[in-house]
């Protein structure tokens, strides 16, 4: 996953399902699986020795051809994938952050769910006094090392085109940062 002429570009990785080698283990479960044991006391399992219905094991495993990347040991990333930290790094200092203030503490969605924001954190502290460089600083030790956010958040997905613009709202207790998402040119 790279960023060019402010386009996203995904690319190929080793598939995560089968690790690159191609074939992936399946568990063979027990037959008797959510099935319950007699309730009578030291009674289990014939197949794989449990002794409720709880606790059934898998009976062995075999190898299977990796369906997921179609057994060549490589897949192409999406935009659901989030970009590595050596993918990151290359990244991040293309992003141009605006900061504003607003006096408000953070919604449930900023706070607890993440939605829409391209980072953040609810810290309790009152960020709307903090200087641009304290801001900067926390921008790159929060969000620079490494981004746990899908790239779909940042990204328009019909035509690839990367959000290069961040609005950092400081608030009463935190900040979040959303993508600025620019109108398509016609």
């Amino acid at each position: 996953m790279k960023i060019e002429n402010g386009k996203l570009i995904l690319e190929s990785v080793i598939c995560w399902d089968c690790n690159g080698t191609r074939e992936v283990v399946r568990h063979d479960p027990c037959p008797y699986n959510w099935r319950p044991v007699n309730r009578q006391p030291g009674r289990i399992c014939p197949k794989c020795g449990a002794k409720n219905k709880h606790s059934h094991q898998s009976i062995g495993s075999h190898k299977e051809q990796c369906v997921r990347c179609d057994s060549n040991g490589m897949m192409m990333e999406t935009l659901y994938d989030r970009p590595t930290n050596a993918d990151w790094a290359t990244m991040y200092p293309q992003f141009r952050f605006e900061i504003v203030s607003a006096n408000r503490c953070a919604d449930f969605n900023e706070s607890f769910l993440g939605l829409g924001i391209f980072g953040g954190i609810t810290d309790y502290r009152d960020w709307r006094g903090a200087t641009p460089d304290a801001v900067k600083t926390e921008l790159d030790e929060h969000i620079g090392t490494s981004m746990g956010r899908q790239a779909i958040g940042w990204v328009n997905k019909d035509t690839m085109e990367v959000y290069l613009d961040i609005a950092v709202i400081l608030l009463r207790d935190g900040w979040s940062a959303y993508p600025i998402k620019h109108k398509a040119k016609a």
